[in-house]
């Protein structure tokens, strides 16, 4: 015979109490648990989903040219005094510093004249017309990639970048997202990190640019790329500029410019951009030889330092 607690009959459900205390209102049932907690979830599923859209939201290009124009001052002309460091390949010229004074005058005016010794370089570049004049002969018409740089500090609206890179073969309607030195880029005319195509490399945030990579050619053994740095951006004034633009050939540091000296809208005569006039004082260099060849001989160092100089823009 089992004792009685073991064999004695307990109640019939639900006769058992409900046990009501704070101890046990934990042990709700999920349901209710989620029924509140739901709206913070999807609340919290929703600012997450818009911190990455707005995170990975790529401008068009157009834009990206847009804000670039807008973030541009409102001055006029610009004298600029800087140092060129060149690299050559001439035997015991390795590295060169060439003084240059630059002018701007916007829209679509650039005039820079640098010495060298007894060598004086002019070039002149008036609403997409060019001449370049060495020691008072006009060399043959061309555009000197080293010049390029100018181009789109010269710009001024959207439609004259976009002009300018079209010339220039870069679709500037591609537009990605990429990474330059830890910050984040605009790359306008490929797809990042594709490096095949021409394109401009514009800064996230400030939208002045940073990197214009020519491609030419496209297999790795036969392909030329030319890229222009434009660092260190600081602001004289209205006038945002870099003072530091570096020139690379095929991945190798060809030449920099150093700006010294910046000016904001100081007084520029015309004549200074009149290339008729500047036409009507020189000639064709096939058709004359330079000041220094047909005055006196010269020394081997000497000639070596003119034909540098006469080289260091092709």
């Amino acid at each position: 015979m089992q004792p009685a607690h073991l064999t004695e009959a307990r109640p019939a459900f639900p006769a058992d109490p409900v046990d009501e205390t704070p101890e046990s209102a934990d042990l709700r049932p999920p349901l209710v648990f989620w029924k509140k907690a739901f709206p913070w979830t999807v609340l919290g599923i929703g600012i997450l989903l818009w911190c990455s859209a707005a995170a990975g939201y790529v401008l068009p290009g157009r834009a990206v040219l847009h804000y670039y124009a807008e973030s541009l001052g409102d001055e006029k002309t610009l004298l600029i005094l800087q140092e060129v460091s060149i690299r050559t390949e001439a035997p015991g010229l390795e590295e060169r510093i060439v003084p240059e004074t630059v002018r701007y005058r916007f829209p679509g005016a650039f005039r820079s004249e640098a010495v060298f010794g007894p060598t004086r370089r002019l070039h002149l570049h008036v609403d997409g017309k060019i001449l370049t004049v060495l020691d008072e002969n006009i060399l043959s018409p061309g555009r000197d990639r080293f010049d390029r740089y100018k181009d789109l500090l010269l710009c001024r609206n959207r439609e004259q970048l976009e002009r300018l890179l079209s010339r220039y073969g870069i679709q500037y309607e591609i537009c990605s997202l990429g990474r330059f030195e830890d910050a984040v880029v605009y790359v306008l005319g490929a797809r990042y990190p594709d490096t095949s195509a021409s394109r401009l490399v514009m800064d996230k945030e400030h939208f002045w640019p940073l990197r214009w990579i020519f491609v030419k050619g496209s297999g790795p053994s036969t392909g030329e790329t030319l890229e222009i740095r434009y660092n260190n951006w600081a602001r004289i004034g209205s006038a945002w500029y870099p003072w530091r633009i570096e020139f690379y050939q095929n991945g190798e540091l060809a030449r920099t410019i150093r700006v010294q000296s910046l000016e904001v809208n100081p007084p520029t005569p015309e004549a200074l951009f009149d290339m008729a006039a500047l036409k009507s004082k020189v000639r064709p260099a096939q058709n004359a030889t330079s000041n220094v060849e047909r005055d006196a001989p010269v020394s081997d160092e000497i000639q070596k330092t003119i034909d540098a100089f006469k080289n260091m823009y092709n």
